[in-house]
């Protein structure tokens, strides 16, 4: 235990942000992956690109495995590689992992959402602020519990079990007899203490340890045979799983078998599983959104799966629909610092997608990680994209348009296209009248306007989606020649000039306007 203390003593710049990586990687990077049809071909381009000493993923469809691949080596300069199979640590993805366990308990009747930290800690000394906290707030990072616990904490290396439960405890009740730093549900506040704290009220009410209730309640019905807690073991020479890495200066160096956070925070984050083992744990939590019944019962996945502030829910992340991904995607990632992990599930498409590696370096792993999500969701079912976009509100729609300036002639749009005026005839093969017809349908008085300010809503609810460039063909209103112009671009320049323009009574909906 004195020489771990010692590890994690030189790793302490690293351990400080464990877990808070979330926050950053709902946007992350959608880098395309031009020519790579396959989740192999992908994954080799991305780990190269972001220089990961490892990286895997896997993703499941209507609950198969339809691709998988794994890339790099388990411990960098040891010539081994890593493997589909292999177990990885997952981070602060176990925190859905305790909420769900949770969530057993409160059907079982041992615990409740609206259960206090007053009634779990009756004997306690327990300051006011925190008497009504629920086990609801302590899950959805509405508590007022601070990001982490105090340094002594974390350098803290109890053994995983008896010991680690009471230490656990001891923890707990310091930050609970003290101010939390906001009242509760008062706003959203990332916070490992805060499942450490309903991870022990889960202790505290069954008498077992977390360790135990996750084995008992998650692990053992899913059948999660190989998860386990702390990094994979691992021997120096044989290497027969990753080990984690972390960056110094300009290089990469590997850490010992045995190196985390303290079990303390177990159940903020120190679960590790295999990539399959994930990805059912997260097809499990697909179902459950979907309406079944494996695990839980449909409303109980729904109370899991609702988000309070900032879009969390308990041990999720609900990511809303946008044009670039038109469906709900719920995920949630992590790391230690040394390894990274992403877990992914897209109930549109009855998909999921985990992504993992051993290496620290949480923003290009973050960025890899994402790259393929998106880049296998945008695989997998892509009819259903097509669907989801046209019904789509209007504010998540491109704001774009080839036209500089638009006039009318009697109803007839003329359009401005390289300082040029043209009568249009056609835009990606669709004609004139067929768009002003539908435009008229679908927005009545509004048409003129939806046509001006919203062509590329216009053209996708007609079933076209328009791309960054268009094809036109027009005629010029003095020569009456038609030609067509190749790749003209949809731009948001354009599009803000005619909105300007509009709002300035350049054009009108109930009037025409000849040249």
């Amino acid at each position: 235990m004195y020489e771990m203390g010692l590890y994690v003593l030189e790793i302490l710049p690293y351990v400080i942000a464990a877990f808070i990586v979330y926050l950053a990687c709902a946007e992350g990077a959608a880098a395309e992956l031009p020519g790579q049809a396959t989740l192999e071909g992908r994954l080799s381009q991305v780990r190269a690109e972001y220089k990961l000493v490892g990286l895997a993923s896997m993703v499941m469809v209507d609950g198969s495995v339809t691709e998988s691949a794994a890339e790099g080596e388990r411990k960098i300069g040891s010539g081994v590689s890593v493997e589909v199979g292999d177990e990885w640590h997952l981070g602060s993805i176990t925190k859905s992992v305790t909420a769900t366990m949770i969530a057993r308990l409160i059907e079982a009747g041992q615990l409740s959402w609206t259960g206090t930290v007053e009634e779990h800690f009756p004997d306690a000394e327990i300051h006011e602020g925190w008497r009504d906290v629920t086990v609801r707030q302590l899950l959805t990072h509405t508590s007022g519990a601070r990001a982490n616990f105090p340094i002594g904490v974390r350098m803290t290396q109890p053994e995983v079990g008896e010991e680690s439960r009471a230490e656990r405890r001891k923890a707990v009740l310091a930050v609970l007899a003290k101010k939390p730093t906001f009242a509760a549900g008062e706003k959203f506040a990332y916070s490992n203490v805060g499942y450490t704290i309903a991870g022990a009220i889960a202790e505290q009410a069954t008498g077992d340890t977390w360790e135990e209730l996750v084995r008992q309640q998650v692990c053992g019905p899913l059948e999660l045979n190989k998860a386990g807690f702390g990094p994979p073991s691992s021997s120096a020479d044989n290497v027969e799983q990753p080990v984690g890495h972390v960056s110094r200066l300009f290089w990469k160096t590997a850490v010992g078998d045995s190196a985390d956070n303290t079990p303390i925070i177990g159940p903020a984050g120190t679960i590790r599983m295999t990539l399959e083992e994930l990805c059912r744990y997260g097809s499990a939590h697909l179902d459950g959104e979907l309406g079944g019944e494996k695990l839980l019962a449909p409303e109980t996945w729904q109370e899991l799966h609702r988000p309070e502030l900032e879009n969390y829910a308990c041990g999720w992340v609900r990511k809303e629909a946008t044009w670039e991904t038109p469906y709900t995607q719920y995920w949630h990632n992590g790391s230690n610092t040394m390894w990274y992990a992403l877990l992914v599930f897209i109930p549109a498409k009855n998909m999921v997608v985990a992504v993992t590696s051993n290496d620290g370096s949480i923003a290009q792993a973050e960025a890899a990680a994402w790259a393929l999500v998106n880049s296998s969701a945008r695989l997998v079912k892509p009819e259903i994209d097509a669907e989801l976009r046209r019904d789509l509100p209007t504010e998540l729609y491109p704001k774009r348009s080839p036209f500089e300036a638009i006039r009318w002639n009697e109803d007839a749009p003329e359009v401005r296209v390289n300082d040029e005026w043209f009568t249009l005839i056609s835009l990606d093969g669709r004609t004139t009248d067929e768009i002003l017809r539908f435009s008229r349908q679908k927005y009545g008085e509004k048409w003129r306007k939806r046509f001006e300010e919203d062509l590329f809503e216009l053209l996708v609810r007609m079933g076209h989606a328009p791309g960054e460039t268009v094809e036109l063909v027009v005629r010029s209103p003095e020569a009456g020649e038609m030609q067509t112009l190749e790749d003209v671009p949809m731009t948001e320049e354009n599009r803000d000039a005619l909105r300007a323009k509009r709002q300035k009574g350049g054009s009108r909906d109930e009037a025409s306007q000849s040249r």
